[in-house]
């Protein structure tokens, strides 16, 4: 409110003094809106700049114009506008505005999926870092570099960047980058199985960005919150959690995280037994998504109305929508994801009477999974073998035995229900319909009964009669 106060006084400030009032106005307007505001003041910044003809300035203006367009999810126009401030800060020699430029365009690059161009940015960002002895822009690059490996499926790398964001940021102060650096560690140790971690992140991040009023930070944090939940089995809770993400990103106008959410909404949607509400969810982030150019985020979609069709019992049109999923996440190097649709398609096929294709696909997932160390994913690959002519159950329940706190709720129950049909032993079953009470338990009270009506899975598990049923092997998955 002062910056605009001081900003609206007829003449009271003008040329660069103005520029660099107008960029202090945007970093605030960033955090608290509104974004027309913002894009306002770096409107009349970018003309003031190009009419002061210093080529610094110039670079600096559209190092912070590209930032916007990233953040309200236009990463092709953002590109080109960084472009040309790489090039005005490398004509005029400007080695602190290069590496924000590199680092953002870095970000812009990593949105579209473009993960190796997106190394490059940034890497080139933390040299600078490092030749100018900036330990601040280094930290921040680090960050930026945990994203690109965690989406290639690199979780140590991941981890370490992160870390080494987080040490910094609390070393300085810099609330923001704490939240940040807390949230994006969250995300790796909910991929890695290690919740309790990932859960301590994750509420750091939601009380910082609160603390100081980040509400697209709180936001992104209320979804990868609501994830971790979702992964604990804690679905009422997460439901909770993604549907404020959806509303305050619609609230701010954050597209990226408003089709972020709604990704994450859908697939919840489907396990509470809701698939409209789940289709359109997932039919809206796509929307977004492909829109934007966030592959990464497309790719989720489509794999998740897969598993919709699949439900449905439109196996053709579900495996139509994993393929599309699969050759989506090759292309970009999502490896987690191509896992992920691998084990979709490989109980496709099995359910199809073609055990060879199956197990191509099977095979490929498990080996993805063990190289990762992605333990939900390695479980399911490793019973589904099972089940396969040929597999060996006592391999897939040692896989699972050896890494159950790390496979999440869901998880965890379906490989128990396909563990029981690969062994014949009805302790398995009885497990499956435990955890699948437990998840009823625990999910909205007005979504109790669809859950298990509506949801295939759920509702196999639920007519096994539970652990004092005379025949539980009666829908069990048929052994080989």
């Amino acid at each position: 409110s002062l910056l605009g106060g001081i900003l609206a006084a007829p003449g009271f400030v003008s040329g660069r003094k103005r520029v660099d009032l107008l960029l202090r106005h945007v970093r605030a307007l960033a955090i608290v809106g509104p974004r027309d505001a913002e894009r306002s003041a770096l409107d009349e910044a970018l003309v003031l700049a190009d009419e002061l003809g210093d080529a610094s300035l110039r670079a600096q203006v559209r190092v912070a114009l590209g930032w916007h367009l990233t953040r309200v999810a236009r990463a092709r126009e953002a590109l080109a506008v960084i472009e040309e401030a790489i090039d005005l800060a490398v004509a005029g020699g400007d080695l602190k505005q290069e590496a924000s430029a590199a680092g953002n365009a870095g970000s812009a690059l990593w949105d579209l999926g473009r993960y190796d161009e997106a190394r490059a940015r940034i890497e080139r960002q933390m040299a600078i870092a490092r030749e100018t002895g900036d330990a601040a822009v280094e930290a921040s690059a680090a960050g930026n570099l945990g994203l690109v490996e965690y989406s290639l499926g690199r979780y140590a790398e991941a981890r370490a960047c992160h870390e080494k964001h987080l040490a910094h940021a609390r070393r300085s102060g810099d609330r923001r980058s704490v939240a940040t650096a807390s949230g994006n560690l969250g995300i790796v140790f909910t991929s890695l199985g290690r919740f309790d971690e990932a859960r301590a992140h994750l509420e750091s991040q939601l009380a910082s960005s609160r603390e100081i009023g980040d509400r697209r930070g709180e936001a992104i944090a209320l979804g990868n919150f609501g994830n971790v939940l979702f992964a604990l089995g804690r679905w009422a809770d997460a439901r909770d959690a993604i549907e404020r993400g959806v509303r305050l990103s619609r609230e701010i106008g954050d597209r990226v995280g408003e089709s972020s959410a709604l990704v994450n909404l859908g697939p919840l949607a489907g396990q509470l037994g809701d698939p409209e509400r789940a289709a359109d969810a997932l039919e809206a982030s796509l929307s977004i998504s492909r829109e934007i150019g966030a592959r990464y985020q497309e790719g989720y979609g489509v794999h998740g109305l897969g598993e919709l069709a699949e439900a449905a019992g439109d196996t053709q049109r579900a495996a139509g929508q994993f393929e599309r999923a699969l050759a989506l996440r090759r292309e970009i190097g999502h490896r987690d994801g191509v896992a992920e649709s691998l084990v979709a398609l490989g109980r496709l096929r099995a359910a199809a009477g073609e055990p060879a294709a199956a197990r191509a696909h099977l095979d490929e997932a498990a080996s993805l999974a063990k190289e990762l160390g992605l333990a939900s994913v390695g479980a399911l690959a490793a019973a589904h073998l099972a089940l396969l002519p040929g597999g060996d159950a006592g391999a897939a329940v040692a896989t699972f035995t050896s890494n159950e706190a790390r496979i999440m709720a869901r998880e965890r129950m379906e490989t128990r229900w396909l563990l029981a049909g690969a062994t014949g032993d009805p302790t398995h079953a009885a497990e499956a319909r435990r955890l699948l009470d437990v998840l009823v338990a625990n999910a909205p009270a007005e979504c109790r009964e669809a859950l298990v009506a509506n949801v295939p899975l759920h509702r196999d598990i639920a007519r096994s009669g539970g652990p004092h049923a005379a025949d539980v092997r009666t829908t069990l998955p048929a052994p080989n």
